[in-house]
């Protein structure tokens, strides 16, 4: 018998963007009407993380300027040869100071809907620029140790004169005082 034809009888799937299992179960048929079964099974599943590159932060103005983490936009630089991308923030951290500028990172997890440990981490960081390098400069006064009253002490004001003559250029600010009893 020379003709041989196959006949596709069903298909079992059971898939997700995550796992699949596709059989196409065929009858082989030859001209004289013999058949034999025949099964083929294609299986797999989503081990490949999402793939793209980590969006860059910038230079802001001010720490008010610094964006709120933002997921989506995260998300948006990646793809995933299954399904769906996802961003989460993991963290936000601060550091620097008002002088020499600061740095704010917003720290991402990227993942795909299959949830597998295949996930990709992604840092976003953020620069403002410091306002220079600090103006302090001065000495702190001795004080007196050879007094022989307390009027002899100097006087809120004069403390105040006496500490912006130490730092030139610096602005002292008078916050209150202290009253010293001699009982």
């Amino acid at each position: 018998c020379g003709i041989v034809i196959g006949v596709l009888t069903s298909v079992e799937l059971d898939e997700n963007d995550c796992d699949f299992v596709v059989t196409h179960n065929y009858k082989i048929y030859d001209d004289c009407g013999n058949y034999t079964p025949c099964s083929i099974t294609y299986s797999g599943g989503d081990h490949d993380p999402p793939t793209g590159i980590c969006p860059t932060g910038g230079e802001v103005a001010s720490l008010d300027d610094v964006p709120t983490p933002d997921p989506d936009w995260v998300a948006s630089a990646y793809t995933d040869n299954c399904g769906q991308v996802w961003a989460q923030v993991l963290s936000v951290t601060q550091d620097g100071s008002g002088c020499q500028g600061f740095t704010v990172t917003h720290n991402y997890s990227v993942g795909d809907a299959c949830g597998k440990d295949n996930n990709v981490y992604c840092s976003v960081t953020w620069t403002v620029p410091g306002n220079g390098e600090s103006t302090l400069s001065g000495s702190c006064p001795q004080g007196d140790n050879n007094l022989q009253c307390w009027s002899d002490a100097p006087t809120a004001a004069e403390a105040q004169a006496i500490m912006e003559a130490a730092y030139p250029g610096g602005s002292v600010v008078y916050l209150g005082s202290t009253n010293i009893n001699n009982y």
